[in-house]
């Protein structure tokens, strides 16, 4: 079997779906690079239920073997991750620096927003009370489109423990970010209400990508869900203008 030189791994993000990734499929398509987009483990079984003895290490491991399957096809990956789908392309990156060409995150946190997120001044309180409290209810999903939120798909209701997941993965960056030497894209909203906007300058300034290989693409109006919200066509555009580099600069 002959190999493509490049294909692309899309992962989305916690408690997400595919659903948030397939915006960049017909783009990516139209370019011929083989794609795979995994559902990441628990994500996709329409109940909670589903996520009670799911751990990081689980997600983290379902990317992996993404990886290992399209690098069947390919000799190289991009990896595109949304919020904790970053997370986990940044992992690999470190962990397979010759088998991953470069990384596209959008809004992949650095740090979160509520007061209970690991670096926060509540989180201490968090780790003491997760275990009384059995589910978090997420309400109706923040975006500047209000249209967007009828196609997010994703679970509005989740197991405490799958948030303390999260949080869990989180505090594994200072093992892979200063490990991650690939080219890279990070893709953030400053109106981004989950993710703290300064995780974009987090992700830059921890990882050993050469400061010409890597690149924030500041958005304006986004909320989390950078590919279904209001400046979507932007944010599918720079990726794909990315990936285009990436396949220009590949030698004959």
């Amino acid at each position: 079997m002959i190999k493509t030189k490049l294909g692309v791994l899309l992962l989305h993000g916690w408690t997400g779906t595919r659903t948030m990734m397939r915006p960049l499929v017909e783009p990516l398509h139209s370019m011929d690079l083989p794609t795979h987009m995994p559902a990441l483990r628990g994500c996709e079984d329409g109940s909670p239920d589903a996520l009670l003895k799911v751990t990081w290490q689980d997600w983290l491991e379902d990317g992996r073997l993404a990886l290992l399957d399209l690098l069947g096809e390919v000799d190289r990956a991009i990896i595109v991750g949304h919020s904790m789908g970053g997370m986990i392309a940044l992992s690999l990156a470190a962990d397979y620096p010759q088998d991953v060409d470069s990384v596209v995150t959008a809004g992949t946190p650095g740090r979160m927003l509520t007061p209970f997120a690991p670096g926060n001044k509540l989180y201490p309180l968090f780790r003491l009370l997760w275990r009384f409290i059995p589910t978090y209810n997420k309400g109706q999903l923040a975006y500047a489109d209000p249209s967007a939120e009828q196609l997010d798909d994703s679970l509005r209701v989740v197991p405490m423990i799958t948030v303390k997941q999260l949080f869990d993965f989180i505090n594994q960056q200072n093992t892979y970010l200063p490990r991650v030497s690939v080219p890279m894209l990070i893709l953030q909203s400053r109106a981004d209400s989950s993710c703290m906007p300064d995780s974009a300058n987090i992700l830059f300034d921890r990882t050993s990508t050469p400061k010409a290989d890597k690149r924030i693409v500041w958005f304006e109006k986004s909320e989390h869900g950078m590919f279904l919200d209001i400046e979507r066509e932007q944010v599918v555009a720079e990726v794909v203008q990315f990936v285009q580099a990436r396949i220009d600069q590949q030698p004959t």
